[in-house]
Protein backbone atom coordinates (compact mmCIF):
# COMPACT_ATOMS: atom_id res chain seq x y z
CA UNK A 1 0.00 0.00 0.00
CA UNK A 2 1.14 3.49 -0.74
CA UNK A 3 2.47 5.12 2.32
CA UNK A 4 0.43 8.71 1.65
CA UNK A 5 -2.92 6.51 1.85
CA UNK A 6 -1.79 5.51 5.12
CA UNK A 7 -1.88 8.77 6.54
CA UNK A 8 -4.62 10.45 7.78
CA UNK A 9 -6.59 12.60 5.32
CA UNK A 10 -6.71 16.53 6.67
CA UNK A 11 -9.52 18.28 4.24
CA UNK A 12 -8.50 22.42 4.30
CA UNK A 13 -11.62 24.37 3.98
CA UNK A 14 -10.57 27.49 2.40
CA UNK A 15 -13.32 30.26 2.12
CA UNK A 16 -11.97 33.20 -0.46
CA UNK A 17 -13.65 36.58 -1.90
CA UNK A 18 -11.92 38.76 -4.60
CA UNK A 19 -8.25 37.39 -3.65
CA UNK A 20 -7.08 37.41 -6.92
CA UNK A 21 -3.56 38.96 -5.50
CA UNK A 22 -3.46 36.39 -2.80
CA UNK A 23 -5.32 33.08 -3.85
CA UNK A 24 -2.15 31.72 -5.81
CA UNK A 25 0.23 31.78 -2.90
CA UNK A 26 -2.14 30.01 -0.50
CA UNK A 27 -2.77 27.14 -2.96
CA UNK A 28 0.90 26.56 -3.59
CA UNK A 29 1.29 27.29 0.00
CA UNK A 30 -1.18 24.02 0.48
CA UNK A 31 0.74 21.68 -2.11
CA UNK A 32 4.06 22.61 -1.21
CA UNK A 33 3.35 20.74 2.30
CA UNK A 34 5.82 17.94 3.66
CA UNK A 35 2.70 16.46 4.57
CA UNK A 36 0.35 15.41 1.16
CA UNK A 37 -2.60 13.74 2.26
CA UNK A 38 -4.95 16.43 2.00
CA UNK A 39 -7.50 18.07 -0.25
CA UNK A 40 -8.65 21.68 -0.27
CA UNK A 41 -12.38 22.46 -0.35
CA UNK A 42 -12.71 26.57 -1.76
CA UNK A 43 -16.10 27.94 -1.71
CA UNK A 44 -15.88 30.90 -3.29
CA UNK A 45 -18.45 33.66 -2.11
CA UNK A 46 -19.08 35.22 -5.34
CA UNK A 47 -16.17 36.40 -6.63
CA UNK A 48 -16.05 39.34 -9.13
CA UNK A 49 -12.01 39.66 -10.03
CA UNK A 50 -9.75 37.58 -11.28
CA UNK A 51 -10.23 34.87 -8.33
CA UNK A 52 -12.19 31.84 -10.09
CA UNK A 53 -9.82 32.07 -13.31
CA UNK A 54 -6.32 31.32 -11.18
CA UNK A 55 -8.07 28.51 -9.33
CA UNK A 56 -9.10 26.83 -12.26
CA UNK A 57 -5.68 26.80 -13.39
CA UNK A 58 -4.69 24.91 -10.43
CA UNK A 59 -7.80 22.20 -10.80
CA UNK A 60 -6.00 21.12 -13.66
CA UNK A 61 -2.90 20.62 -12.31
CA UNK A 62 -4.24 18.89 -8.99
CA UNK A 63 -7.41 17.05 -7.86
CA UNK A 64 -7.03 17.18 -4.46
CA UNK A 65 -8.13 20.75 -5.33
CA UNK A 66 -12.00 21.17 -5.20
CA UNK A 67 -13.34 24.60 -5.79
CA UNK A 68 -17.24 25.70 -5.07
CA UNK A 69 -18.60 28.83 -6.19
CA UNK A 70 -21.78 30.56 -4.69
CA UNK A 71 -23.50 33.85 -5.28
CA UNK A 72 -22.03 36.07 -2.84
CA UNK A 73 -23.87 35.83 0.78
CA UNK A 74 -21.24 38.17 3.34
CA UNK A 75 -19.52 37.55 6.41
CA UNK A 76 -22.62 37.28 8.47
CA UNK A 77 -23.43 33.98 7.03
CA UNK A 78 -19.89 32.72 6.91
CA UNK A 79 -20.86 29.91 9.11
CA UNK A 80 -22.84 28.44 6.12
CA UNK A 81 -19.51 28.63 3.52
CA UNK A 82 -17.53 26.85 6.54
CA UNK A 83 -20.16 23.74 7.19
CA UNK A 84 -20.69 23.51 3.69
CA UNK A 85 -16.73 22.93 3.27
CA UNK A 86 -17.10 20.36 6.07
CA UNK A 87 -20.42 18.81 4.79
CA UNK A 88 -18.45 18.15 1.28
CA UNK A 89 -15.03 17.03 3.39
CA UNK A 90 -13.89 13.48 4.30
CA UNK A 91 -10.99 14.03 6.11
CA UNK A 92 -10.19 12.60 9.52
CA UNK A 93 -8.75 16.21 10.50
CA UNK A 94 -10.29 19.40 9.77
CA UNK A 95 -7.63 22.37 8.79
CA UNK A 96 -8.72 26.44 7.97
CA UNK A 97 -6.81 28.51 5.30
CA UNK A 98 -8.40 31.26 4.09
CA UNK A 99 -8.00 32.69 0.44
CA UNK A 100 -5.50 35.52 1.48
CA UNK A 101 -3.37 33.49 3.83
CA UNK A 102 -0.68 31.03 3.45
CA UNK A 103 1.34 28.25 5.40
CA UNK A 104 4.77 27.87 6.20
CA UNK A 105 5.88 24.49 4.44
CA UNK A 106 5.58 21.78 7.47
CA UNK A 107 2.24 23.02 9.46
CA UNK A 108 0.62 19.80 8.72
CA UNK A 109 3.33 17.39 9.16
CA UNK A 110 3.96 19.07 12.22
CA UNK A 111 0.66 18.83 13.86
CA UNK A 112 -0.28 15.20 12.33
CA UNK A 113 2.93 14.33 14.35
CA UNK A 114 1.01 16.10 17.60
CA UNK A 115 -2.09 14.06 16.94
CA UNK A 116 -0.10 10.59 16.87
CA UNK A 117 1.88 11.30 20.16
CA UNK A 118 -1.47 12.37 21.58
CA UNK A 119 -4.59 10.91 20.09
CA UNK A 120 -7.10 12.02 22.48
CA UNK A 121 -6.15 15.90 21.65
CA UNK A 122 -9.88 18.08 20.36
CA UNK A 123 -6.77 20.52 17.82
CA UNK A 124 -4.08 21.65 17.55
CA UNK A 125 -2.38 25.30 16.85
CA UNK A 126 0.69 27.54 17.18
CA UNK A 127 2.34 30.69 16.30
CA UNK A 128 1.12 32.81 13.21
CA UNK A 129 3.16 35.26 11.58
CA UNK A 130 1.14 38.35 10.78
CA UNK A 131 2.15 40.58 7.67
CA UNK A 132 1.35 44.39 7.46
CA UNK A 133 -0.37 44.80 3.28
CA UNK A 134 1.82 41.80 2.42
CA UNK A 135 4.97 44.20 3.15
CA UNK A 136 5.87 43.82 6.85
CA UNK A 137 6.75 41.05 9.46
CA UNK A 138 4.58 43.49 12.11
CA UNK A 139 3.73 40.94 15.09
CA UNK A 140 3.41 37.31 15.57
CA UNK A 141 0.41 35.46 17.41
CA UNK A 142 -0.05 35.04 20.24
CA UNK A 143 1.42 38.43 21.66
CA UNK A 144 1.98 37.10 25.51
CA UNK A 145 3.03 33.25 25.36
CA UNK A 146 4.02 32.60 28.26
CA UNK A 147 5.18 29.06 29.50
CA UNK A 148 4.13 29.03 33.07
CA UNK A 149 0.39 29.49 31.93
CA UNK A 150 1.02 26.99 29.25
CA UNK A 151 -2.58 25.38 30.71
CA UNK A 152 -4.08 28.34 29.45
CA UNK A 153 -2.99 27.32 25.82
CA UNK A 154 -3.47 23.87 26.01
CA UNK A 155 -6.77 24.35 27.45
CA UNK A 156 -6.02 22.41 30.62
CA UNK A 157 -8.50 21.55 32.97
CA UNK A 158 -11.11 21.81 29.95
CA UNK A 159 -12.11 25.57 29.45
CA UNK A 160 -8.83 26.88 30.76
CA UNK A 161 -8.15 28.87 27.26
CA UNK A 162 -11.05 31.11 28.25
CA UNK A 163 -8.10 32.80 30.32
CA UNK A 164 -6.24 33.62 27.25
CA UNK A 165 -8.85 35.61 25.08
CA UNK A 166 -8.24 38.98 26.58
CA UNK A 167 -4.95 38.75 25.90
CA UNK A 168 -4.43 36.52 22.85
CA UNK A 169 -6.31 34.67 20.69
CA UNK A 170 -5.85 31.26 18.35
CA UNK A 171 -5.86 32.63 14.76
CA UNK A 172 -7.47 29.91 12.78
CA UNK A 173 -5.07 29.24 9.95
CA UNK A 174 -3.12 27.90 12.74
CA UNK A 175 -5.40 25.30 13.47
CA UNK A 176 -5.93 21.57 12.82
CA UNK A 177 -9.14 20.21 14.44
CA UNK A 178 -10.18 16.59 14.89
CA UNK A 179 -12.92 16.16 13.14
CA UNK A 180 -15.16 14.26 15.75
CA UNK A 181 -15.06 16.72 18.04
CA UNK A 182 -16.10 19.28 15.47
CA UNK A 183 -19.24 17.08 14.16
CA UNK A 184 -19.89 16.68 18.33
CA UNK A 185 -20.45 20.57 18.92
CA UNK A 186 -22.11 20.58 15.20
CA UNK A 187 -19.99 21.93 13.10
CA UNK A 188 -18.73 25.68 12.77
CA UNK A 189 -20.64 28.00 14.90
CA UNK A 190 -22.22 31.31 14.37
CA UNK A 191 -24.25 34.09 15.79
CA UNK A 192 -26.34 36.98 13.45
CA UNK A 193 -24.12 39.95 15.27
CA UNK A 194 -20.89 38.52 14.69
CA UNK A 195 -19.12 38.08 11.12
CA UNK A 196 -16.70 35.48 12.07
CA UNK A 197 -16.86 32.10 12.81
CA UNK A 198 -14.01 31.14 15.41
CA UNK A 199 -14.68 32.26 18.82
CA UNK A 200 -18.11 30.62 19.21
CA UNK A 201 -16.41 27.34 17.96
CA UNK A 202 -13.40 27.53 19.99
CA UNK A 203 -15.22 27.93 23.25
CA UNK A 204 -17.76 25.38 22.50
CA UNK A 205 -15.07 22.67 21.37
CA UNK A 206 -12.76 24.19 24.58
CA UNK A 207 -15.52 22.08 27.04
CA UNK A 208 -14.56 18.94 25.32
CA UNK A 209 -11.34 18.37 26.07
CA UNK A 210 -7.22 18.98 25.87
CA UNK A 211 -5.41 21.29 23.13
CA UNK A 212 -1.87 21.31 21.84
CA UNK A 213 -0.15 24.51 21.67
CA UNK A 214 3.13 24.14 18.82
CA UNK A 215 5.66 27.29 19.71
CA UNK A 216 6.63 27.39 16.20
CA UNK A 217 5.32 29.59 12.74
CA UNK A 218 2.72 27.85 11.04
CA UNK A 219 1.47 30.35 8.27
CA UNK A 220 1.12 34.37 7.34
CA UNK A 221 -1.60 36.10 8.36
CA UNK A 222 -2.12 38.58 6.15
CA UNK A 223 -3.51 42.35 7.86
CA UNK A 224 -4.60 44.84 5.48
CA UNK A 225 -6.38 48.20 6.24
CA UNK A 226 -9.37 47.91 4.02
CA UNK A 227 -10.49 44.33 4.91
CA UNK A 228 -13.38 43.27 6.15
CA UNK A 229 -12.07 42.24 9.67
CA UNK A 230 -10.56 45.94 10.40
CA UNK A 231 -13.86 47.60 8.77
CA UNK A 232 -16.08 45.99 11.25
CA UNK A 233 -13.65 45.77 14.23
CA UNK A 234 -16.38 47.39 15.80
CA UNK A 235 -19.07 44.79 15.50
CA UNK A 236 -16.89 41.99 16.30
CA UNK A 237 -15.68 43.84 19.40
CA UNK A 238 -19.48 43.74 20.49
CA UNK A 239 -20.15 40.67 18.99
CA UNK A 240 -17.09 39.38 20.83
CA UNK A 241 -18.38 40.34 24.55
CA UNK A 242 -22.05 39.22 24.15
CA UNK A 243 -20.10 35.35 22.64
CA UNK A 244 -18.35 35.62 25.92
CA UNK A 245 -20.49 36.94 28.29
CA UNK A 246 -23.21 34.55 27.15
CA UNK A 247 -20.76 31.67 27.36
CA UNK A 248 -19.72 32.27 31.01
CA UNK A 249 -23.36 32.54 31.99
CA UNK A 250 -23.96 29.43 30.38
CA UNK A 251 -21.03 27.40 32.65
CA UNK A 252 -22.26 25.35 35.42
CA UNK A 253 -20.54 26.38 38.90
CA UNK A 254 -17.59 23.80 38.41
CA UNK A 255 -17.00 25.28 35.05
CA UNK A 256 -16.34 28.56 36.44
CA UNK A 257 -13.43 27.44 38.82
CA UNK A 258 -11.52 27.10 35.86
CA UNK A 259 -11.71 30.76 35.11
CA UNK A 260 -9.44 32.77 36.54
CA UNK A 261 -11.69 36.27 35.70
CA UNK A 262 -14.61 37.72 38.28
CA UNK A 263 -17.55 38.57 36.29
CA UNK A 264 -16.81 42.27 37.39
CA UNK A 265 -13.50 41.97 35.68
CA UNK A 266 -15.21 40.43 32.33
CA UNK A 267 -17.34 42.74 32.09
CA UNK A 268 -14.62 45.45 32.52
CA UNK A 269 -11.96 43.65 29.51
CA UNK A 270 -15.18 43.36 27.12
CA UNK A 271 -15.41 46.96 27.53
CA UNK A 272 -11.85 48.32 26.89
CA UNK A 273 -12.19 45.66 23.97
CA UNK A 274 -14.98 47.47 22.56
CA UNK A 275 -13.28 51.16 23.57
CA UNK A 276 -10.05 49.85 21.99
CA UNK A 277 -11.65 48.66 18.72
CA UNK A 278 -13.43 51.88 18.33
CA UNK A 279 -10.60 53.75 18.44
CA UNK A 280 -8.84 51.57 15.72
CA UNK A 281 -11.67 51.64 13.82
CA UNK A 282 -11.43 55.26 13.66
CA UNK A 283 -7.30 55.31 12.87
CA UNK A 284 -8.48 53.03 9.83
CA UNK A 285 -11.13 55.41 8.66
CA UNK A 286 -9.01 58.18 8.53
CA UNK A 287 -6.30 56.32 6.69
CA UNK A 288 -8.90 55.98 4.24
CA UNK A 289 -9.75 59.73 4.43
CA UNK A 290 -13.25 59.06 6.06
CA UNK A 291 -12.96 61.86 8.47
CA UNK A 292 -16.70 62.20 9.79
CA UNK A 293 -16.67 58.19 10.42
CA UNK A 294 -13.51 58.49 12.06
CA UNK A 295 -14.72 61.03 14.08
CA UNK A 296 -17.98 58.89 15.20
CA UNK A 297 -15.34 55.90 16.28
CA UNK A 298 -13.53 58.29 18.05
CA UNK A 299 -16.41 59.64 19.83
CA UNK A 300 -18.14 56.29 20.82
CA UNK A 301 -14.63 55.11 22.24
CA UNK A 302 -14.65 58.84 24.65
CA UNK A 303 -18.22 57.74 25.59
CA UNK A 304 -17.73 54.26 27.22
CA UNK A 305 -17.39 54.95 31.19
CA UNK A 306 -14.98 54.05 33.45
CA UNK A 307 -11.32 55.07 33.83
CA UNK A 308 -9.79 52.28 31.31
CA UNK A 309 -7.49 52.00 28.66
CA UNK A 310 -6.16 56.02 29.75
CA UNK A 311 -3.58 55.60 26.35
CA UNK A 312 -6.54 54.88 23.86
CA UNK A 313 -8.68 57.68 25.30
CA UNK A 314 -5.54 60.16 24.32
CA UNK A 315 -5.43 58.55 21.37
CA UNK A 316 -9.21 59.12 20.01
CA UNK A 317 -8.54 62.74 21.67
CA UNK A 318 -6.23 63.51 19.09
CA UNK A 319 -7.63 60.93 16.16
CA UNK A 320 -10.47 63.90 16.79
CA UNK A 321 -8.40 66.63 16.17
CA UNK A 322 -6.71 64.89 13.00
CA UNK A 323 -10.21 64.18 12.07
CA UNK A 324 -11.08 67.83 11.67
CA UNK A 325 -7.72 68.89 10.18
CA UNK A 326 -7.67 66.17 7.70
CA UNK A 327 -4.14 65.45 8.90
CA UNK A 328 -2.58 62.41 7.51
CA UNK A 329 -1.95 60.58 11.13
CA UNK A 330 -0.74 57.46 9.07
CA UNK A 331 2.32 59.66 8.07
CA UNK A 332 3.21 61.48 11.54
CA UNK A 333 2.79 57.22 13.13
CA UNK A 334 5.37 56.60 10.34
CA UNK A 335 7.64 59.38 12.15
CA UNK A 336 6.92 57.85 15.48
CA UNK A 337 7.51 54.23 14.57
CA UNK A 338 3.88 53.37 14.75
CA UNK A 339 2.55 52.22 11.64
Amino acid sequence: MDMQTQQPLVSIIAPTYNHEKYIEKCMQSAIDQSYQNWEMLIVDDGSTDRTAQIIQLYLAKDARIKYFFQPNKGLYRLGEMYNFALNQSEGQFIAILEGDDYWHPTKLKSQIAAFESEPDLVMCWGRVNVWQDDKKHILDYPRNFNPSKIGYYSNQPKGNIFNMFFEDFPIPLSWLINRKYLVQIEGFQQVPEMPTVDLLTLLRLSRLGKFKYMDEALGVYRKQAQQATNVLVVQIAEGKGKIIFDYYNSLSSDEKHVIKLSEAKIKEKLAESVLISLSKHGRAMLALKQYKLARKSYMKALGIPGTISIGWRVRSLIGIVASYLHCDVEGLAKMLGKT
